[in-house]
């Protein structure tokens, strides 16, 4: 909701930082924010430019959902915490959220 991204877009203009959102990549297409919306917003609200991600082909978690999960994209993002990994660690293991 636009209230919760006012409060983060007033957390980074005081210094605050806030990991990286995650974002799936279809290539030629642009991209989709998995995790991270109200981050991605409060980015926008405060004329934020740059911003970091983790950003996952739309191949790799195309794959991935199809090996772990038959195919059927999880009812929650947290259960694909566990499986997306950037050097070397998950996204669940990470301090990103």
């Amino acid at each position: 909701d636009r209230v919760k991204a006012r409060q983060i877009a007033q957390a980074m203009e005081s210094g605050t930082t806030f990991g990286p959102i995650l974002v799936i990549e279809d290539a030629g297409n642009g991209c989709e924010v998995l995790d991270g919306h109200h981050r991605a917003e409060a980015a926008i609200l405060t004329g934020l430019r740059i911003m970091d991600a983790w950003v996952v082909s739309r191949e790799d978690m195309d794959a991935l959902i199809e090996s772990e999960f038959g195919g059927e994209m999880p009812g929650r993002l947290l259960d694909l915490d566990d499986y997306i990994l950037c050097d070397g660690k998950t996204y669940a293991d990470s301090d990103l959220r």
